[in-house]
């Protein structure tokens, strides 16, 4: 299992977005992603999520 935990100041408040990207949740500025599986990797999860975290920042700013 891999667990992210998600915390947004008020300049970037993306972490609500992100979670729901991969089937999480929270809220704006607090919020959560739980990966589970087999044949969980977790560089590719890291690469996933770092991937979309920029690809919201890009939009938003």
């Amino acid at each position: 299992r891999v667990t992210v935990r998600i915390r947004c100041d008020r300049s970037a408040p993306v972490g609500q977005d992100l979670a729901e990207a991969f089937g999480g949740g929270g809220h704006t500025y607090a919020s959560g992603i739980k990966f589970e599986g087999a044949e969980l990797d977790f560089d590719t999860v890291k690469n996933d999520v770092l991937r979309k975290t920029h690809e919201l920042l890009i939009n938003y700013l």
